[in-house]
């Protein structure tokens, strides 16, 4: 159940102008170097941790 939620969210906020992490998401599926389920996973964790987003945006 809350799986579900949290993935809905997520997936809100990542399609949202809100999002800041979509160029790092972009690059780490263009160079294919992790699986599908690694990329969710950093997703959700970014999704749920703002202050790692903004550090990741600042020294990528």
């Amino acid at each position: 159940m809350f799986y579900k939620m949290i993935e809905n969210k997520c997936t809100q906020w990542y399609e949202s102008e809100r999002c800041t992490v979509k160029n790092l998401i972009e690059y780490i599926e263009k160079k294919g170097q992790m699986r599908d389920v690694q990329i969710e996973a950093i997703k959700v964790y970014l999704f749920q941790n703002p202050a790692a987003a903004h550090y990741l945006n600042m020294h990528v």
